[in-house]
């Protein structure tokens, strides 16, 4: 009974590298029905519980998909035992990447469970939290955002400070960007840098193949072949597409990128929510890492999806009357951003004197709209600030 309650205590977690909708295995309802709650928070026993099915047949279940690598451990024993590898009983070793699961409310505990005499269920012990380790104090409109619980609220307007903070913290670790208790994007930082960004519950199409295909460039026989290549080989879904010839090695940044973007894009149609950080010794080898420049995703996720009416422009707050002012720490180098050189002009206008949007349209050779969409997107990314009156600057000594 002792192997039966060290595996309940685990967390699964789905395989972000597979395509669900081409696979080489039936799905039953059943196990459908499983997949869809894994979260990479709840456990097995939770499973069984909120599912309402017992917890040998969930482990069948999670058998399976163990075998057909649908779903993954962190640690790599909780497979050998499930698949029969591993037959003693010693306890496993804890996990060292897994936070503790959060009390979900949801339909499946609307009603208590009624007992099941024929099933023996020991509820695990949840892992101790990770303790948190100071941080130093946030700047700018993270400040409100950010404090020791490594969690808050978000909205439109400040969701982009906190990726702006782990990027000024070179932070290493998960953030996760709620809409709900269960649909969230998890975007992995290393050293402050954004390394992968997932979705939860999974979605196909945001698969690099899948993506590929609605542009046009490969067929859907091309997605289901280099899938099959990527679980011989272990080799990422990119670098197997540019084996099979049909994308450029150079061309793998720029559409891990385009990739990042649309997962992100979801963000902007939530409207609001809950964040929070785990931090992380490392990233876990299991987390395929496609590295992409924030400063870019942050900037194009925002000037595209942003909607721009929100900009204030009321009697009370009408930032058309203010100055736009180039901050005096910004997060990025404005050479991050685009190779376009409209933002060298941008910036080199601000360096000069602050302006209003009015006046900073004209000397960038911008519609006054344009430029509006433009310095509202530079604030959101920490790079400008609204004033009521520009800034004093030390005059120039001779």
């Amino acid at each position: 009974m002792s192997t039966m309650i060290d595996i309940l205590s685990q967390i699964p977690r789905l395989n972000a590298n597979v395509d669900f909708a081409e696979l080489e295995v039936e799905l039953t309802d059943l196990d459908t029905q499983l997949i869809s709650r894994i979260n990479g928070l709840i456990n097995i026993h939770e499973l069984s519980h909120r599912l309402r099915i017992p917890a040998p047949q969930v482990l069948e279940v999670m058998t399976k998909l163990v075998k057909h690598d649908l779903v993954y451990f962190d640690n790599p024993r909780v497979a050998d035992r499930l698949l029969g590898r591993l037959t003693d009983l010693e306890p496993l070793e804890p996990e060292s990447e897994i936070e503790p699961a959060p009390d979900f409310v949801d339909e499946f505990e609307a009603e208590p469970t009624p007992a099941k005499p024929d099933l023996k269920l020991v509820t695990p012990a949840e892992p101790a939290p990770r303790p948190l380790e100071p941080r130093p104090a946030p700047r700018g409109d993270a400040a409100q955002l950010i404090d020791a619980t490594q969690s808050g609220e978000w909205d439109i307007d400040t969701v982009f400070a906190v990726f702006v903070e782990m990027h000024r913290e070179h932070a290493t670790g998960v953030l996760r960007v709620y809409r709900d208790d269960l649909t969230y994007k998890a975007v992995y930082f290393a050293d402050g840098e954004v390394v992968q960004v997932l979705s939860q519950p999974f979605s196909p199409g945001e698969t690099l193949g899948r993506m590929l295909q609605r542009m046009g460039r490969i067929s859907g026989d091309d997605v289901v072949n280099s899938l099959r290549k990527k679980k011989q080989s272990g080799v990422g879904q990119g670098e197997q597409l540019v084996g099979m010839g049909l994308i450029t090695a150079e061309e793998l940044p720029s559409l891990f990128l385009k990739q990042a973007e649309m997962k992100l894009r979801d963000i902007m149609d939530w409207g609001g929510g809950k964040w929070e950080f785990f931090p992380l010794a490392d990233i876990s080898p299991r987390i395929p890492q496609t590295p992409v420049p924030l400063a870019k995703l942050l900037f194009n996720v925002c000037f595209k999806y942003y909607d721009f009416k929100r900009i204030p422009h009321t009697a009370a707050h009408d930032v058309a009357r203010m100055y736009v002012s180039y901050s005096e720490e910004p997060p990025f180098d404005i050479d991050e951003f685009t190779d376009a050189g409209y933002l060298q002009k941008f910036k080199s206008v601000l360096d000069e004197q602050d302006e209003p949007i009015k006046k900073l349209a004209t000397l960038c050779r911008k519609t006054v709209d344009q430029m509006d969409e433009l310095a509202w997107t530079m604030k959101l990314v920490g790079m400008v600030d609204y004033l009521p009156r520009p800034r004093k600057r030390a005059e120039t000594i001779v």
